[in-house]
């Protein structure tokens, strides 16, 4: 009996019909005859309504019992197949929405050498297996990012399968919420309910890896389910079951943790490459499997079948061996940079149970130098020398030999007045030296200029001394430089602290902290003193803005001698992110009128780390998987060709923008990790061989590394069963795929309850009025 009833528990209430009857039993009671004439007189009328009576009460009481059982039948939810006439009566026709999840955490192997795509293929087609072409009805959709629908639903049950066995999974995130929401936008079409009326069922199938269901914004315990589940993941599942759909989600895999080691990270020291000059790079693995590991990490250079480099990495421990930062190891590489133009890398871990992640690649442009322009706006008092001069030969210690070569920076040298007529394209960092006044469309040309990617390092001087240079209340320079914190400046300069002459209280800077790539350099401490007691003997103090957005204080000046006491600080060193670029305030000058960095050893690779970082590029042509590439060419090119990784090239008209300034071309949503050649016909021949062939990598997302898991106790603590059902086993599928075809009938005996109570009720009143009637009579 419990096959046929999904509750047989709830029979139990059906004893409750014997209700009705003990009442009817309990209410014959019997008199004592006592003759009384005036009884006759009513004998022959009672036996003519007698026999009557009797039939009301019994149709009465067998009605009532009728309510009792019907209703315990429906909470017993009776099942019943798709099949005869009670099987249509009660839905019989199955609606099934496949939901594969195409992630490339489903490629991994188990001992056996079979991965849960495999499985998840096998599951949907047995599912499709006992579908019925002409009753049933399946879409197919699969949620690896970026989602794509596959098929709408339809009774086409033949075109679902060609579907699925054209599928391969992807390379990019489990994206479980987009997934539901394409879902949620299948359902909403205008028509479905009618062409597919009744209860859907949402089958997902997944390795049930838990950073799916997780909200990323709660704290996780390490190596267990921890967290709490995705707000927005549940709310939509509510929606789902207001839309009468069940969600059923269903384990492949096994639900064991693989041995997986990720290359999670591959670049350089944050320095722009250098021909000719040796490059650091640095890669980062991590070790997502359960126990320690060993293994060989290659390095790769423009070809993926030659290593150039290898390294033997020992004891990297697991989940169950070590902690969040035990797990990651970096691994250096010195590589010989290679000629002028676009190059890739690639580091790949040798072997393990997850091959996608094993593999991360590098896309990078070699100059043969950077291009920095320094902008004087006068020399100091002490000499005759441009403010830029120390700086510029920092950088560029040959700037005076016209026959120079070689070198990471080759500066140009200008003044404030020849500044605007200057082109800042082809330039990487501009150097601005006691300027305190440009044209204000200048500017905002530089502002721009930086937003797209540029640097700028921007030192005071005697120049800013002048009435209504700066202050609290505005000045020339931070209207120009500051605009409100919408500018370059990151803080607004309010006045000038200290004296010109030497003092017994000079400044001295300090580091905040050594993680940034200038003070990084100058950590160890036999170093660091070159740079941090040098005096400096007045700066340009400024009022740090609170909550400012991307402002970073990278060191301060403070005083010294007599001065100490006071305990004030000045920031000396503050970054401000623009776009792409950077800005950098220096709080005093750049010559030797306001200290005297500039004649000592340390301003050199000062200059050059401040420089470095401010060069540093976030190189775009290194993307994720799903993400969208994007190329811009001069409006002259007339043709682009495509390679992406072993597919054929293929030619692509570039698209010009609205102003006709530029030509792209774009490649959206790029399913597969590889490398992209990107080749620019140029119908005008103005291209150089480095802007005319480029090089992109696509990289997968490691967050998808961690195949753990989520525990199905979180699981039901989190969802329930009624928002969420989880399978474990896949063959254990059948019963809850069927229960939309087999559990309507429990609706019959819900309206059959109904009718009962009211053809009861209708008799009731009908046949107490008649009584009423005949009393009265």
């Amino acid at each position: 009996m419990s096959s046929f009833f999904a509750a047989p528990a709830m029979l139990w209430w059906a004893a409750a019909a014997a209700v009705p009857f003990i009442i009817h039993l309990l209410s014959r009671r019997k008199f004592r005859r006592v003759p009384w004439g005036a009884m006759q007189f009513l004998l022959a009328a009672l036996k003519r309504t007698r026999r009557r009576l009797r039939m009301e009460n019994i149709l009465l009481m067998l009605l009532r019992m009728g309510i009792f059982l019907a209703l315990a039948t429906a909470f017993a939810n009776p099942q019943i197949g798709g099949g005869g006439l009670l099987g249509a009566v009660a839905g019989g026709s199955r609606t099934v929405i496949l939901a594969l999840d195409s992630s490339f955490s489903m490629q991994a192997r188990d001992d056996q050498d079979r991965t849960a795509w495999s499985e998840a293929t096998k599951t949907a087609r047995s599912v499709l297996a006992t579908l019925d072409s002409q009753k049933d009805a399946a879409a197919l959709l699969t949620f690896g990012s970026p989602v794509h629908l596959e098929t709408r639903l339809t009774r086409d049950l033949a075109l679902v399968r060609r579907r699925l066995d054209a599928l391969d999974p992807a390379e990019g995130t489990t994206d479980l919420l987009g997934g539901l929401h394409a879902i949620e936008g299948l359902l909403a079409e205008p028509g479905l309910e009618e062409d597919f009326p009744g209860e859907k069922t949402i089958l997902l199938v997944t390795d049930l890896q838990k950073s799916a269901f997780l909200d990323h914004g709660s704290s996780a315990e390490e190596g267990g389910p921890g967290g709490d589940a995705d707000p927005e993941l549940l709310q939509t599942l509510r929606r789902l079951q207001d839309r009468k759909a069940r969600v059923i989600a269903v384990g492949v895999g096994g639900g064991a943790v693989f041995g997986n080691v990720a290359v999670t990270e591959l670049a350089n020291d944050g320095r722009a490459f250098i021909s000719g000059l040796t490059g650091q790079i640095q890669c980062r693995i991590e070790n997502f499997g359960d126990r320690t590991t060993s293994g060989e990490l290659r390095l790769y250079l423009d070809n993926e079948e030659s290593y150039v480099q290898s390294r033997r990495v020992v004891d990297l421990p697991g989940l169950s061996t070590g902690s969040s930062s035990e797990r990651e190891r970096v691994v250096n590489f010195d590589l010989d940079v290679p000629k002028v133009g676009w190059h890739h890398l690639m580091a790949q871990w040798v072997d393990d149970s997850l091959a996608v992640d094993n593999r991360r690649r590098l896309a990078f442009r070699v100059r043969d130098h950077l291009k920095v322009l320094a902008v004087s706006g006068g020399g100091g008092r002490r000499d005759a020398l441009p403010a830029t001069f120390y700086a510029a030969r920092a950088l560029d210690p040959l700037i005076d030999d016209p026959l120079r070569s070689g070198g990471s920076f080759v500066v140009k040298e200008i003044s404030s007045i020849a500044f605007p007529s200057e082109k800042l394209d082809g330039y990487d960092l501009v150097i601005l030296a006691n300027v305190s006044e440009i044209p204000a469309a200048k500017a905002m040309e530089l502002e721009e200029w930086v937003r797209q990617g540029g640097g700028l390092l921007y030192f005071p001087g005697p120049s800013l001394e002048g009435a209504g240079r700066i202050g609290r209340s505005g000045g020339v320079v931070n209207q120009l430089f500051f605009r409100g914190g919408q500018g370059l400046l990151p803080y607004p300069i309010t006045r000038l602290v200290g004296s010109d002459e030497f003092t017994e209280s000079p400044f001295n800077l300090q580091f905040e902290s050594f993680d940034h790539p200038v003070a990084k350099y100058f950590e160890d401490p036999r170093i660091q003193p070159g740079l941090t007691r040098i005096p400096v003997y007045k700066l340009a103090a400024t009022e740090p803005v609170e909550n400012a957005v991307g402002v970073r204080a990278i060191a301060s000046f403070f005083p010294t001698g007599k001065g100490a006491e006071t305990g004030e600080r000045y920031p000396a060193l503050v970054e401000k992110r623009l776009g792409e670029g950077a800005c950098m305030f220096f709080a005093t000058s750049a010559d030797t009128a306001w200290n005297i960095y500039g004649a000592t050893p340390a301003f050199v690779p000062f200059m050059r780390e401040i420089a470095y970082a401010l060069t540093r590029r976030r190189e775009l042509a290194n993307l994720l998987v799903g993400a969208t590439l994007v190329e811009d060419f001069p409006p002259s090119v007339t043709k682009i060709r495509l390679t992406v990784g072993d597919a054929p090239a293929e030619e692509r008209a570039p698209v010009l923008s609205a102003d006709k300034s530029r030509a792209e071309v774009s490649l959206r949503q790029i399913p597969k990790s590889g490398v992209v050649v990107i080749d620019a016909i140029d119908g005008a021949d103005q291209l150089s061989e480095t802007e005319r062939h480029r090089v992109a990598v696509i990289n997968p997302d490691t967050s998808e590394s961690n195949v753990e898991p989520a525990d199905s106790h979180w699981l039901a603590d989190q969802f329930g069963r009624n928002l969420l059902l989880v399978i474990d086993d896949p063959t254990e599928l059948s019963k809850p795929v069927d229960e939309a075809a087999k559990g309507g009938l429990w609706r019959l005996f819900l309206y059959a309850a109904l009718a009962f109570l009211l053809v009861e009720t209708l008799l009731a009143w009908k046949f107490g009025s008649v009584h009423a009637l005949e009393t009265s009579s």
